[in-house]
């Protein structure tokens, strides 16, 4: 059996087949390319943006689990709590997961239930790092409230990494499977 290479993603396909199975590009009609490694290799990965744009997110969640999410501050000082004294340890694993899969999607070639999982991923993390948003601004609310000026806090710029990387990451991992 003879091997193309599809002219769209770079990807080998049977000579015979109408569509390719990676990426569904209609081979009839297409000039039949024999299978080159090096030509598949040099194949542009209409992908690799939107890779590159969820592995950015991941490593901002994980570089901001570790930073403080909250600071609470009172007459004589403030504590800083970090993002692994609680869900940053949980946001730390699934942003290393996600950052593994978004190195895998750089290559061509990424499963559809890859994507799918990352997506769920991306948006789990994004849940996790809202909820702990919401929850210290009623916390920061109570807290002005109740005492005068003697106590505060505030969301600290751990939490917003992960937020934000985590909707980077979202953006990402949803470019990837449009691309597919």
């Amino acid at each position: 059996m003879t091997l193309i290479t599809c002219p769209e993603c770079g990807h080998e396909v049977p000579g015979d087949a109408a569509t390719c199975a990676n990426c569904g590009h209609p081979l009839t009609g297409e000039p039949a390319l024999p299978s080159d490694p090096a030509r598949a290799a040099a194949a542009p990965d209409r992908a690799a943006p939107w890779s590159r744009a969820m592995l950015i997110g991941a490593a901002a969640v994980v570089l901001g689990s570790f930073l403080p999410w909250a600071s609470v501050s009172i007459f004589v000082g403030s504590i800083n709590v970090s993002g692994t004294d609680g869900d940053g340890v949980l946001t730390l694993f699934i942003g290393a997961v996600l950052a593994f899969v978004a190195f895998r999607a750089m290559k061509p070639g990424i499963t559809r239930g890859a994507t799918i999982f990352a997506i769920v991923a991306c948006l789990i993390l994004f849940g996790i790092a809202l909820y702990d948003f919401i929850d210290i601004q009623r916390v920061a609310s109570d807290l002005s409230s109740f005492s005068d000026d003697v106590a505060s806090a505030s969301v600290g710029y751990g939490l917003w990494i992960v937020l934000i990387g985590s909707a980077v990451a979202t953006v990402g991992s949803f470019g990837i499977l449009r691309k597919q």
